[in-house]
């Protein structure tokens, strides 16, 4: 135990001979304490990914200088995963990993007032029923209270509505309330606002904005994927239909990745703003690229998802609910684009499963439908991606060289 005696790697492999388990164990040993004691190496944060990333000299440079501006530094994995070099957290390229932590305990605060703000109000304008304590608001009316349990009971003094009559002061009116609350019940209370003030209104519309880009690749990422897999399943069914799917493939994954790096940026790009010094020239310039990138990344959107076609999947969302509530054939609901109505024939059954049915051969006609006119539309979608792409480098470029400064 007390031998301080290293051992070369030459002479341990050989004492391990036949035993597997015991060299991948010391395997992955020596790959710990290699990225532990290497500066430019880190793991991949990713859950079960085992993949590490190590720096190059120009990458190690990039890094060390966007370190010393404050800047957070995006890297990749060999499995594809992405997170910021400094904090191990998701890429957050414009704003620093010291903007993420403060913005992060703002936007909890923020979530804090509010949940206290409602908590006041539930307390001060509702009643709890008296067999289910569920809270109960009164905007009018008299004191008979009929709760959803089933129990009735009076608004002003709380007692079953079965105590009641004429003789008590009829509906509008109990003689039998206690002075505090009097005998048409408590008066209602203005609701209190979650802190008040400029700055707190500021940032939840800087709240606001940033969430607005949090959602909206996942409705996209659906899309994509049902419409590749009826590409997938429609290859070599017409001359030269190997070749137009891929193609169709490739630019619908090219155009995805660039709206998810889209509008990721602009997330935090809105963390980033938040920080600026309000009245500066780098500021101004700063939110007309932002606008810019914008309008680019909905261009995108508007050419990969359509308005036509947002309609199409909007009705194949609809098609479970409309076809569990009633008896008539699904077909109706793409009658007018030809080939849904081949995909969306009656089908009997009923109940659940019907709908369920229902529902996925409407999504499988608006996924073929969606296919059929992205063929044609590859090259305004490889322009308008491109298109993005520039903008956002002119930002990032903007943000890199110092010109859009936050403040200290």
């Amino acid at each position: 135990a007390d031998c301080s005696y290293r051992l070369e790697q030459r002479r341990v492999m050989p004492l391990m001979l036949g035993r597997p388990d015991l060299v991948e164990r010391y395997n992955k040993i020596i790959a710990e304490k290699y990225v532990a004691c290497e500066d430019g190496v880190r793991w991949c944060p990713h859950p079960e990914c085992q993949c590490a990333v190590a720096l190059d000299r120009a990458g190690a440079d990039f890094v060390a200088d966007a370190a010393q501006s404050g800047r957070g530094v995006a890297v990749k994995c060999g499995e594809g995963h992405s997170f910021c070099w400094s904090c191990g957290l998701a890429p957050h390229e414009p704003a620093s990993c010291a903007q993420m932590r403060e913005w992060s305990s703002l936007c909890e605060r923020t979530t804090a007032d509010a949940e206290a703000a409602n908590a006041a109000w539930l307390e001060n304008n509702t009643e709890r029923c008296p067999r289910c304590k569920q809270p109960i608001e009164k905007n009018d009316g008299c004191n008979h209270i009929s709760c959803r349990c089933g129990h009735h009971f009076c608004w002003a003094c709380m007692r079953p509505w079965s105590d009641h009559s004429r003789a008590t002061g009829g509906s509008y009116y109990c003689r039998m309330a206690p002075s505090d609350r009097g005998p048409t019940g408590p008066r209602r209370r203005p609701r209190p606002q979650p802190k008040a003030g400029a700055e707190a209104e500021r940032l939840r519309s800087f709240v606001l904005k940033a969430q607005r880009h949090e959602d909206m690749p996942a409705a996209l990422r659906d899309v994509a994927t049902r419409v590749k897999a009826v590409l997938q399943r429609t290859r070599g069914f017409h001359e030269g239909g190997d070749a137009a799917a891929g193609e169709v493939i490739a630019t619908l994954d090219a155009a995805m990745a660039d709206l998810e790096t889209c509008h990721t940026y602009l997330r935090c790009s809105y963390v980033f703003g938040y920080f600026l010094p309000y009245w500066s020239v780098g500021r101004r310039y700063f939110e007309k690229m932002q606008t810019e990138l914008e309008h680019m990344t909905e261009a995108l959107q508007a050419v990969v998802l359509p308005t036509g076609l947002e309609q199409a999947w909007r009705a194949a969302r609809q098609a479970g609910q409309q076809a569990g509530g009633r008896g008539g054939p699904g077909h109706m609901l793409l009658g007018g684009m030809g080939l849904g109505a081949l995909l969306l024939g009656g089908g009997g059954g009923g109940g659940g499963a019907r709908a369920v049915a229902v529902e996925q051969r409407a999504y499988e006609a608006a996924a073929f439908y969606h296919a059929h006119a992205l063929k044609g539309r590859c090259k305004p979608i490889g322009e308008a991606g491109v298109a993005a792409r520039e903008t956002m480098s002119r930002l990032k470029a903007a943000v890199r060289s110092g010109v859009v400064t936050p403040k200290d």
